[in-house]
C-alpha cells in the first residue's frame, strides 16, 4: 500500500502500515493533537501476534502545522479515512477498524457506512459527547484564543517512552468539529452491525461514562461488548496497555 504524507510532516508522525495476511486493520489515532505515532505500539503488537495487515493513516491537518490543522474540515477527515478503507479493502479479504477518541468516532462512522464490508469494529475510549464545562466556554474563548495548549510534550514523550508525535497547542474551532462528527456519528449507529468491542477507561477525563452505553444500546449489532479498564484518556500509554492490547487481539483472533 502506496501511503500519501506531506512533505512537511514532523518525523515520526507518519502514517504506517505492516503487510501481513490477507486480514487487515485499520488504526485511526485521535484528534487531540497527535498522530499515527499514537498507534505505532498497538499496530506493531496486533501484527506480531495475529499477523494481520495493519494499516494507520495519518489524519488530514496532523503531524504538520497547528495553522494546517485549523483550516481542515470534518468532511476533509471522513473523505480521506473512506478512501483509506477502500485502499486497504482492496489489499486484504476482510477489514476491521479501530479508533480511539475522536478516532474511535471515526471508526465507527466508517462501520455505518461500509456495514457490509467490515468485518469488525473496537472503539476504544470513545465519546458520544465530550466532558467538561470548559467546553461550554469555547465559543466565547474563540474570540480571544485561537489556539489552546492541550498537549504536555515533554509529559507525553515521559509516558508514551518517547513514541508521542504531535502538537503541543491545537486549535480552539476543532472543538465544533469534534461535536459536528459525534453528531454525524450519533444520528447513524444504529447502521452499525458488525460485531463490536467498545473500550473505555473508569478514570477518562474527557468521556462521560454513559457513552460506551450509548454506543452499546445504539448499534444494531449482535455481537457486541463493553470491557471497562482502570485508565484515564490515555489509555494507549497507561499502565494496563498490555493487558488491553491482548484483548483486542482476542477480539480479532474471534472474528478473523
Amino acid at each position: 500500500m502506496k501511503l500519501k504524507m506531506s512533505e512537511n510532516v514532523m518525523p515520526g508522525a507518519e502514517g504506517f502500515f505492516l503487510k501481513g495476511t490477507d486480514y487487515g486493520i485499520m488504526l485511526i489515532h485521535g484528534g487531540g493533537g497527535g498522530t499515527a505515532a499514537d498507534m505505532r505500539e498497538l499496530g506493531q503488537f496486533i501484527h506480531e501476534k495475529t499477523g494481520y495487515s495493519v494499516f494507520a493513516p495519518l489524519l488530514p491537518g496532523y503531524g504538520t502545522t497547528k495553522e494546517e490543522l485549523a483550516k481542515i474540515q470534518v468532511e476533509d477527515w471522513l473523505s480521506a479515512l473512506k478512501q483509506d478503507f477502500i485502499e486497504l479493502k482492496n489489499e486484504v479479504q476482510k477489514v476491521f477498524l479501530l479508533g480511539h477518541s475522536m478516532g474511535g468516532v471515526s471508526a465507527l462512522y466508517l462501520a455505518g457506512e461500509f456495514s457490509k464490508e467490515v468485518a469488525g469494529v473496537i472503539a476504544i475510549s470513545t465519546p458520544t459527547k465530550i466532558k467538561g464545562f470548559l467546553i461550554k466556554l469555547v465559543p466565547l474563548a474563540r474570540l480571544f484564543i485561537k489556539y489552546w495548549k492541550q498537549n504536555d510534550l515533554e509529559e507525553f514523550n515521559r509516558v508514551s517512552g518517547g513514541i508521542w508525535v504531535g502538537y503541543e497547542k491545537i486549535p480552539l474551532s476543532i472543538v465544533g468539529k469534534f461535536k459536528k462528527l459525534m453528531k454525524l456519528n450519533n444520528a447513524q449507529l444504529n447502521r452499525i452491525t458488525a460485531p463490536i468491542l467498545i473500550i473505555q477507561g473508569r478514570d477518562d477525563e474527557f468521556v462521560p461514562r454513559h457513552s460506551p452505553t450509548k454506543i452499546y444500546e445504539n448499534v444494531s449489532s449482535t455481537d457486541k461488548s463493553i470491557t471497562w479498564f482502570d485508565s484515564d484518556h490515555a489509555i494507549l500509554f497507561s499502565k494496563i496497555k498490555i493487558d488491553m492490547f491482548l484483548h483486542v487481539v482476542e477480539f480479532l483472533k474471534k472474528y478473523g
